[in-house]
């Protein structure tokens, strides 16, 4: 039997399940965002030593069409964790739920998520970090990149798109590409708008 987080609904964005993720205090600080820019920074705590914001994992069981939470116990959802879905073979499309806040994605996040096609990339995402879509199948025809990242990590989309003859789009906000981001993207033109 196959397990789907999102049952088919009016829109994968109307059905989340917080149940299937792991979710753990973040680690967003503002030195970060002094650095990278943004919005109003998140620390871990608060002064009463209560968590302002959460990272999540995804759960393995999950397949298909995957719906990322934008909060938990009330508290937005900022940072995809490292390796928080690394390897898994079955999930082929990551969205994020309506209001999300997500700004990171950490390294080797969806690493060898070969059948991962489709990944949302929102308007509050910031980083993304080193292998984060490493031996992804991502199509190139479906990733836009002209949002507001300011850093694309070593080697994050290394081997990371489908074979498909199309234009990536990247936007100019990004302030730092590290070396070998974009890796064997052999069929496809990089236009930066």
């Amino acid at each position: 039997m196959t397990f789907y987080a999102i049952f088919e609904e009016s829109s994968v964005y109307d059905n989340v399940h917080p149940e299937y993720f792991i979710f753990s205090p973040a680690a967003y600080t503002e030195e970060y965002e002094e650095i990278y820019g943004g919005d109003t920074a998140y620390d871990i705590y608060d002064p009463d030593g209560a968590t302002v914001a959460y990272s999540v994992i995804i759960n393995k069981i999950l397949t298909g069409k995957v719906t990322i939470p934008a909060t938990y116990n009330g508290k937005p959802v900022i940072e995809v964790l490292p390796n928080a879905g690394v390897d898994y073979r079955n999930i082929t499309h990551i969205f994020f739920e309506k209001g999300t806040q997500i700004r990171r994605i950490g390294s080797n996040a969806f690493n060898g998520c070969n059948n991962l096609k489709y990944f949302e990339f929102t308007d509050t995402l910031r980083e993304i970090q080193q292998r984060a879509f490493f031996n992804c199948a991502l199509d190139v025809n479906l990733v836009d990149l002209n949002k507001n990242i300011y850093k694309v990590q070593y080697q994050s989309f290394n081997n990371a798109f489908s074979g498909t003859t199309d234009t990536l789009l990247i936007g100019g906000s990004i302030v730092r590409f590290a070396s070998q981001c974009f890796l064997n993207l052999n069929k496809a033109t990089i236009q930066n708008i």
